[in-house]
């Protein structure tokens, strides 16, 4: 289940929203911004996760990170946009 939710949340959203989100010109610039993005959340998770459990304990770390995963969902459902035609970003 673990493996299925984070290949349907973050990784996905790094390899599919920035190419659908941005225009021509920029897409790989997004995806790699979000790639960048990812792995600076990944080594701080790396280092400082195990140093939150020491001091908030398992619960405090879930909690936490529940708290972030809510805010990920806040921020994309606010800066997001639906497109209704096939290639409406598309500069002309």
């Amino acid at each position: 289940m673990f493996n299925f939710a984070m290949n349907a949340g973050p990784n996905a959203t790094t390899f599919t929203l920035a190419p659908i989100l941005f225009p021509t010109g920029i897409r790989a610039s997004a995806s790699g911004f979000a790639a960048a993005s990812a792995k600076v959340g990944a080594t701080f998770g790396t280092f400082l996760v195990p140093e939150i459990q020491a001091a908030w304990g398992l619960v405090g770390v879930l909690t936490l990170m529940a708290a972030v995963s809510v805010g990920g969902l806040i921020a994309t459902a606010a800066f997001s946009h639906e497109m209704r035609k096939e290639d409406e970003i598309e500069e002309s």
